[in-house]
Parts: structure tokens; C-alpha cells; sequence
């Protein structure tokens, strides 16, 4: 086969290598359990090196097509595999994916037969793809703008012809909504195709720093992400990666001085439900310290008195920017502008990041984020007198009341009401027009924020707005509305802890009093 030819069968050999190599990385999960790989594990194991071999054979990769070859041996060998750790399994899939990434290939002594058409896949530039799911958005948002201007020439058309173009108009609304959804489809990936890189890098950075770490990962091998959401998710896992390894877990010594075990638990696990992909890092190390972060707060002047101790507030101050103790706290050196920065991407990408610390016992971070940047799920609600799409996971659920005297009572005592038109820095809503209000929890501060009316959720394509309107609290993007005019898209989380930190006019206590 001509280098020519054979550089194509490369690319899409080496994406389809990199998801076979991490359901190998997952059939040995855990790692540190002591029974031996089952006959089904073996089973699969070499169901997944053979398929790696032949690949690999007929793109020229011949060590690796050897190593997968001799591995796939010794699998055969019952009683060598009932010897062999699952440790051992793991390091020489590590092997296998050095082999996979080094710039070797031996040519072929004889080259593989060609696969018959009806077999051969399409290549498609990933740039083509995102136009044409771009111009797909595009079709759906001015059909769904031609339904909402034929609503509002109801009147002037005899009742035949509104009913056969609106039908018209739905059944367009339909076909595509389906056919992007089977364009979105065709960029989604496996996420655990990324655990080669996850844990070379836990390696790398537990080496350097002296170090000793354990990385365990359950990952769903089933889920699958967009891949522009995936190419953005990477350097923030690898952000709270790192920051994990150099300022939680700590060295061997002090491990041993605590009681701990001297080597440190790294975990990562990742999931999809619900259109949204979870990820969830959190280790065994000594967590962040509040006190010491509560006194730099106190002298910064972001908090003070009883406010200072509350974790919550602090969390709100790193995770919005305000409070970052670098040049003071080593356990949270890195953690202040950087935390910040993962939580500011994360909403970009539609998402959020949640954090969870207990001092001496660990920290937890969850990346939240929709499995798809192009369509974001958004709340309509009427503050106001007037119109506003909120976005955000900080949203529980809405509830709708009768009168302000059935509020409280059916939001529940742990959701204290709020109003949102104080949120947003408009006058205080009267509490007799307000008919619904929308639970929200951001860092375990519950509130239920009253607005006039609340609409539907809805899938719709958000607009970043860029600089300097991105670094305005709350702000999540825009969006058209069905009547061709642009809505301003609202972060309940990030407004929410704006407030926490002490970034906006509007305090919490504030807050609370302007529902009375």
C-alpha cells in the first residue's frame, strides 16, 4: 500500500486505537483488586487486541501489531493469567498506547486486502461537519421565527390557511430538529477515550512533585460526548488534575505523620444522564483550609464577622475570581484565579463547576456540562413585566402558587423566598402578582426565587457574547427570540454566587428581605 493511501486508514485508525485501548483501561479497573481477569475479561481483552492488531497491521504499525500479538499469547495461557496482576495488565496497556503515539512505522511485508466499499467509512473534515450543523441551527431558528410571525398574522388569514401552514411550518420544525440531531450525532465521541492522556498525566506530575499517587477512574465506556466538548473539557480536568496532585494530596512523610496511607487516592469519574456529562475529581488529601482563607477574606474586606466562617462564602469568592490567597496560603496557591477559570468555561460551555472540601479529609470538584454545546436547556420567566431565559444547573425545579399566602408553603421551608426582580437589579415585584418561583441551589445555599410567570424549558442555541460583556456576572450569552429579536441569557449560579462573594450591590441578606 502507497504512504499516500495508507495515511487516511492512519487517522482513523488512530482514533479508533485510542477507544479500544481505553476499554482495555477499563475492563482492569480497579487496579488494586485482587482477583485475576475473569474469563469474560479475558474474553473481551482479546476481542479488543485483535481488532487492535489487524488495524494496526494494516497501517504499517508493527510494533505495536507485535505487542498486541504477544499479549493476546499470553492471554491464551489460563494459568499465567490466574499469576498476573491487574497492575501488571494495566502497565502493559500502557505500553500499548506508547506504541500506538510513537513515531514509528515499519513498512508491511505484504500489504492487507482492501475493504470492499459498502465497508470502507467516509471521512469528514471535522470543520465541514460544524458548518453544516451550524447552518442546520441556523434553519431551525428562522423556521421556528416563521412560526412565531405567522402566529401574529393569525387574524389577517382565513382559518384553512392557518391551519395547512402551520401544520407546514411544524412538520418542517420536525424534520429538522431530527436531522440535527443526527448531524450532532455524528461528532459525538466516547469520553473515556481520553484516560491515556488522564493518567500519563497523573504519572508525570506525581513524579516531578515526589509524589505518590493512585488513579482510579470509573468511567460509563457507553457514554459519548461532543467532541467540542470534549477538546474543552481535557485542560479543566487537567487543571483540577494537577491542582490535586500539588496542593491536596501531600508528600509521603506528612501522609505518614497524619495516619494516612503514604500513597495518595486520586479518583475521576464521568457519566451522561439527561443530555449532561458529569465529571467528578476528588482525592484523599487535606482539603482547603478554611480558617487561614477566612482571614485573608476578613483583611481583603470581601467578608466579615460570622460571614467570614461560612464555606459556602469562600467557595462563591474562589470560584467567581474575588479571593485567590497565592501569595499567602500554599494549600490554595493555584486554586484562586485558576479555580475561577474553570468555573468561568465551564459556564461558557453552558455548564458549572461545583466544589466540596472538608480540611484534613479531602476536596471534591464536579464538572457539570451539556453533552452538546450547539443547544443549551433554558427556563423562560417573566420578572418584571418583562421577559428573561435563564440558564444554569443551579435550577432544582419551579413551583407555581395560587397568592403570596400559598408561597412559602409551597416552596417548602428549606427554600426561604427571594425576589428575583431584586437579583436582578430591578425594583422590588409586588408579592401579589407573583404566581410561580424557581428553587435554585448554589453551593448549598437554597433559595426560591419568586418571578411573575414561568414558562416552559426549551432547547435552544446560546450565543457567547465575548468581551467585555462575558465578564459581567450571570451573564450566560444570547440568543433570537421566535419574534427575530435578541434575549439576553441569564446564570442563575453564577449571579448567585456574584452575590456570595460580595461582587454585586446586592447582598444576600438583602436578598431575602426584599421577598416580604
Amino acid at each position: 500500500m502507497a504512504e499516500s493511501d495508507r495515511e487516511p486508514l492512519a487517522a482513523v485508525f488512530a482514533e479508533e486505537a485510542a477507544e479500544r485501548i481505553a476499554a482495555l483501561l477499563q475492563l482492569v479497573e480497579p487496579v488494586d483488586a485482587p482477583r485475576p481477569l475473569s474469563r469474560n475479561e479475558v474474553e473481551q481483552f482479546c476481542h479488543q487486541l485483535h481488532a487492535l492488531k489487524g488495524g494496526a497491521r494494516m497501517v504499517g504499525q508493527v510494533q505495536l501489531a507485535d505487542f498486541a500479538h504477544r499479549l493476546e499469547g499470553e492471554l491464551g495461557d489460563r494459568q499465567h493469567v490466574l499469576l498476573v496482576s491487574r497492575q501488571q495488565w494495566r502497565n502493559h496497556i500502557d505500553q500499548l498506547h506508547s506504541a500506538l503515539t510513537a513515531p514509528a512505522a515499519q513498512p508491511l511485508a505484504a500489504a492487507a486486502p482492501a475493504l470492499a466499499l459498502s465497508q470502507q467509512r467516509v471521512a469528514v473534515e471535522p470543520a465541514a461537519l460544524d458548518t453544516l450543523i451550524h447552518q442546520m441551527v441556523e434553519a431551525r431558528v428562522g423556521q421556528q421565527q416563521l412560526l412565531g410571525q405567522l402566529e401574529q398574522l393569525a387574524g389577517e388569514l382565513p382559518s384553512a390557511a392557518q391551519r395547512s401552514l402551520r401544520l407546514a411550518n411544524q412538520r418542517q420544525l420536525v424534520l429538522l430538529e431530527a436531522q440535527q440531531r443526527q448531524l450532532l450525532a455524528l461528532r459525538m465521541v466516547p469520553i473515556n477515550s481520553v484516560l491515556p492522556r488522564w493518567r500519563e498525566l497523573v504519572r508525570s506530575v506525581a513524579a516531578e512533585l515526589d509524589r505518590s499517587v493512585e488513579l482510579r477512574v470509573d468511567i460509563d465506556t457507553r457514554a459519548l460526548v461532543d467532541r467540542t466538548v470534549l477538546e474543552q473539557l481535557m485542560p479543566l480536568v487537567e487543571h483540577l488534575l494537577r491542582n490535586a496532585i500539588g496542593h491536596g494530596i501531600e508528600p509521603r512523610q506528612r501522609r505518614s505523620e497524619l495516619g494516612k496511607p503514604a500513597t495518595g487516592l486520586l479518583r475521576v469519574r464521568c457519566g451522561c444522564a439527561d443530555g449532561l456529562l458529569t465529571v467528578v475529581v476528588d482525592d484523599d488529601g487535606g482539603g482547603i483550609d478554611f480558617d487561614r482563607l477566612s482571614a485573608i477574606a476578613e483583611q481583603r474586606g470581601l467578608l466579615s464577622g460570622s460571614d467570614a466562617q461560612r464555606q459556602p462564602l469562600l467557595l462563591a469568592a474562589l470560584l467567581r475570581g474575588g479571593l485567590s490567597g497565592a501569595e499567602q496560603l500554599s494549600t490554595i496557591a493555584g486554586r484562586g484565579i485558576g479555580l475561577a477559570a474553570v468555573a468561568a468555561t465551564a459556564r461558557d460551555l453552558g455548564g458549572a463547576l461545583l466544589v466540596e472540601s472538608e480540611p484534613g479529609a479531602g476536596s471534591r470538584f464536579s464538572l457539570q456540562l451539556p453533552i452538546s454545546v450547539e443547544l443549551r436547556r433554558v427556563l423562560s420567566v417573566e420578572v418584571g413585566g418583562a421577559p428573561y431565559l435563564l440558564s444554569g444547573r443551579a435550577v432544582q425545579r419551579v413551583v407555581t402558587f395560587s397568592g403570596p399566602e400559598q408561597a412559602s408553603q409551597a416552596c417548602g421551608s428549606e427554600y426561604p423566598l427571594a425576589d428575583m426582580a431584586t437579583l436582578f437589579g430591578l425594583p422590588p415585584s409586588h408579592a401579589d402578582r407573583s404566581r410561580a418561583a424557581v428553587l435554585v441551589d448554589c453551593d448549598g445555599w437554597q433559595l426560591a426565587l419568586r418571578v411573575d410567570a414561568v414558562g416552559d424549558f426549551s432547547e435552544q442555541r446560546v450565543e457567547p457574547l465575548g468581551s467585555p460583556a462575558a465578564g459581567i456576572p450571570g451573564v450566560a450569552g444570547a440568543l433570537l427570540g421566535d419574534d427575530g429579536q435578541p434575549r439576553l441569557v441569564l446564570d442563575l449560579l453564577d449571579l448567585l454566587r456574584a452575590v456570595r462573594a460580595g461582587q454585586l450591590p446586592v447582598g444576600s441578606a438583602r436578598l431575602l428581605d426584599s421577598a416580604d
